[in-house]
């Protein structure tokens, strides 16, 4: 094979790889065409802080969050969110983001100022120190939020070296401490959940003496604005001091 033969096959060979790219870009293209792949099933805008549960089904991170404080099923298939572990999809974020530049620009400007509230929304939220004797937020087994305080902090055995927080629930016995990650989710700055009122929330029960001992959680019904939910507690996972 002389040299210019070489030559002609070299630029083939390019040629080659640059139709290959240009097919995969447009399997690409055509797999993210439509809009409604990067909807939120909650607030029906483009997903911000794409958050997958294991069912599959992704939200908002914000929508996700709000969303498990009245219920426990997938928006989408009913499946236990609770139970299941928060996955973020960056690659996600970064795909909704270059399919609005190039398909729908005038929704960047909205989708940008959705993404600083997100930001905004994580600030608040974060507990800035960690400091035995620091009450914070923390979300209970049951999915209500309370006051806590660290008691202790602990560091497992393990290679990972994870810190975990001893907590105590304010208004409840020391048989409901708590060892929690300190990466948890379950985490918040104090009152950014607490000082809601249209939240779950534990109410000691005074009306019926043969369960003054008990706590009681009220839940709004988020469709009509109202606490239309009482149920009570059982003695083993709520029981008041």
């Amino acid at each position: 094979m002389n040299k210019q033969q070489k030559k002609i096959q070299k630029q083939n060979e390019k040629l080659k790889i640059q139709s290959q790219d240009n097919d995969s870009q447009q399997n690409i293209e055509d797999i993210i065409h439509d809009k409604n792949d990067f909807i939120c099933p909650i607030c029906l805008n483009y997903i911000v802080a794409a958050v997958s549960l294991k069912c599959g089904h992704t939200f908002c991170e914000i929508c996700l969050h709000e969303y498990l404080l009245y219920f426990k099923g997938c928006h989408i298939c009913n499946d236990n969110m609770r139970k299941s572990k928060f996955a973020y999809c960056y690659l996600l974020d970064q795909m909704i983001h270059e399919f609005i530049k190039s398909h729908h620009p005038e929704e960047l400007k909205t989708y940008e100022m959705d993404k600083i509230k997100n930001k905004e929304w994580r600030k608040k939220k974060q507990v800035s120190s960690i400091d035995v004797g620091q009450q914070i937020d923390v979300r209970d087994p049951n999915f209500v939020w309370n006051v806590g305080t660290i008691k202790r902090l602990k560091i497992s055995q393990e290679a990972s070296k994870i810190k975990y927080l001893v907590i105590h629930y304010e208004g409840k016995s020391d048989k409901h401490d708590e060892e929690i990650a300190e990466n948890s989710p379950r985490f918040a700055a104090l009152g950014f959940y607490t000082s809601r009122n249209d939240i779950p929330k534990y109410y000691k029960q005074t009306k019926n003496p043969f369960l003054k001992n008990l706590l009681y959680i009220e839940c709004m019904d988020p469709n009509d604005n109202q606490f239309n939910q009482q149920f009570f507690i059982e003695d083993n996972s709520s029981e008041s001091e």
